[in-house]
């Protein structure tokens, strides 16, 4: 839906993280989190009928994890406000399917669980409970990217199996962009 929201024109987009309704569990609370620092908007947000869902109430080892995700997204801000502004200038959204950074790779049409963030990021964030790997498709045959938090290299048009822990979401880097 964000994908489709930023394509469309609206490129101050987000999720409600946590969710709107029901109570998510620690991990798939800090999945939010990892998720939605990643995102154009990036809130806690939820219905009034909801448990308290702030990341010091599911004790230290939830709070260190949702705080490195926020720190991270502090540390792209500056990257964020200059998307923001090409989009004001071009149209072109901060958050983007991988086709519009890679169109001549019909496989990028399909993907729709990975997104780019300008042309330099490539996210692939988790949002199901126990995932230890991701299946990421690395566009751009000729092309490396690396891993923003292992600094481990993947050459472009292939798809990889990555492995993720709960503190930690994939996340790479466009090499020569």
């Amino acid at each position: 839906m964000l994908l489709t929201l930023s394509i469309t024109g609206i490129s101050f987009c987000g999720v409600d993280v946590g969710g709107f309704f029901h109570d998510p569990e620690p991990e798939l609370l800090v999945r939010w989190y990892q998720a939605g620092a990643l995102q154009p908007f990036f809130r806690g947000h939820s219905a009034m009928q909801t448990k308290r869902r702030e990341p010091w109430i599911f004790g230290e080892e939830v709070t260190t994890i949702i705080r490195a995700a926020i720190s991270q997204r502090y540390c792209l801000l500056p990257y964020w406000y200059t998307l923001f502004h090409q989009a004001q200038l071009s149209a072109k959204p901060p958050m983007r399917p991988l086709w519009v950074e890679f169109p001549k790779e019909p496989q990028t049409f399909a993907v729709e669980d990975q997104y780019m963030i300008g042309s330099a990021l490539l996210a692939c964030p988790v949002t199901d409970p126990g995932v230890k790997e991701v299946k990421v498709l690395f566009p751009g045959c000729g092309e490396y990217w690396y891993d923003v938090h292992s600094s481990q290299i993947f050459r472009g048009g292939r798809t990889v199996n990555v492995s993720v822990t709960l503190d930690s979401v994939s996340l790479h880097r466009l090499l020569n962009y």
